[in-house]
């Protein structure tokens, strides 16, 4: 199972076919949402599986995302796929951003983390607000960490 929903996150953020194909991109999300959901009826609790079903909705939704978030808060695997989820949402509904802050706060908490959420900052508008709120509840060593670095990428790309 591990393998499996490990393999439906890497095809569906990180092979560069299935991304500039947006048929091929559906056909292997419909797929691996049928996956994450058979693993899910036998193991509602299952993290991997959590995130995937997030990832491959076709809109984010707050219960299943807070879902997703307590079936492994921290484990850095199933927290970067909801990030790239939300990251990847078309809209992001108030109630989303409210869950989704908890991830963000989280993901301040790890260099990747603060590398990925610099990305979706600098990237997405609509989430800049709800970041920045995860960045203001950070300890203050992360949240140092998090504003150098994003200084350090806007010096870096200008």
């Amino acid at each position: 199972m591990r393998d499996l929903m490990s393999a439906c996150g890497k095809a569906l953020t990180l092979v560069p076919i299935v991304k500039a194909d947006s048929g091929l991109a559906a056909q292997v999300s419909i797929k691996c949402e049928s996956i994450a959901r058979e693993i899910l009826a036998r193991a509602p609790s299952n993290a991997r599986a959590r995130a995937v079903d997030v990832l491959t909705a076709d809109r984010i939704d707050a219960v299943q995302l807070g879902i997703a978030q307590a079936a492994a808060p921290f484990e850095p695997w199933p927290l970067n796929i909801r990030l790239q989820a939300i990251a990847r949402a078309e809209s992001v509904s108030p109630e989303v951003l409210a869950v989704a802050e908890g991830d963000f706060q989280r993901a301040l908490m790890s260099e990747w983390g603060k590398e990925e959420v610099a990305r979706i900052y600098q990237t997405r508008d609509a989430l800049r607000q709800s970041i920045t709120l995860a960045a203001e509840k950070a300890g203050p060593k992360d949240q140092k960490a998090f504003v150098d670095l994003l200084r350090r990428n806007l010096r870096d790309a200008g």
